[in-house]
Order: C-alpha cells, then sequence, then structure tokens
C-alpha cells in the first residue's frame, strides 16, 4: 500500500527506502526491468511508471495501459528486446517503446472455455514466455 521504493544491493539482506512516492495510488502491482537498467512499475489503477535512475525518481509514462478495459495487474516482465509484457487475468499486453504505448498480445492465454486466470508469467533466454 505504501509508494515507497526499496532497494537490496546484498542479496536481499537488507532494503533502504530510496523513493517515499514513485507516483500512482500506491498499489504496485509488479515491477521489471530492462536490458538498460530501467525500472517499470505497473500499479493498480493500470497505471504504468518509470525510472532512469535505479528507482530514485519516478515518472509517469502510461496512464491506462489497457484502454480502461480493467484495472489492475499480476505480473509486468521485460524480453531480450526490452519488450515490456503486463499480465492481467487472461489478457497479456505488450509494449515495444518503454511503456508509453499498449497492445493486447492476447486476450486469451489458456484458450476460450478455461476460466482460470493467470498469476505469474516468465520469459526464458529464448524469449519463451511460460
Amino acid at each position: 500500500g505504501s509508494k515507497e521504493t526499496w532497494k537490496s544491493t546484498n542479496s536481499g539482506v537488507s532494503f533502504t527506502s530510496i523513493n517515499d512516492s514513485f507516483g500512482g495510488n500506491g498499489n504496485a502491482k509488479a515491477i521489471t526491468s530492462n536490458s538498460l537498467n530501467e525500472l517499470f512499475i505497473v500499479e493498480g489503477t493500470a497505471k504504468v511508471f518509470k525510472s532512469t535512475d535505479s528507482g530514485v525518481t519516478w515518472g509517469l509514462v502510461n496512464s491506462d495501459y489497457n484502454g480502461a478495459i480493467g484495472n489492475d495487474a499480476t505480473d509486468m516482465f521485460s524480453n531480450s528486446s526490452d519488450g515490456l509484457f503486463i499480465l492481467h487475468n487472461q489478457d497479456l499486453w505488450q509494449s515495444v517503446d518503454s511503456g508509453v504505448t499498449w497492445v493486447l498480445a492476447s486476450d486469451d492465454f489458456n484458450e476460450a472455455g478455461d476460466s482460470h486466470s493467470g498469476i505469474v508469467m516468465f520469459i526464458d533466454e529464448s524469449d519463451y514466455i511460460f
């Protein structure tokens, strides 16, 4: 529920608060980074934020990644070409411009008739999505 950004430099043994407000409503759902070490947060009202300085400062890059289809998100990740992805229920959203614009890559990743929503997704070294 906080808007703070915390950082560990010792594999999670201890954390330091580096920012007291990334923005939004304080309901961060997922965070990821790309090959440039830029950080991205998606929060519960479908806003996407970006930091280019290791989480010290944040800027809003998109105020509604899914065009009012629904709020929330369950996971966010990046592939080897810095494409960003957001998982929300059975939808998979993709951005190829650092979160500025988003397209619906899949509106039912687990096929029609299956009502189970996704919780976590992962991209491997071959850019396969699991």
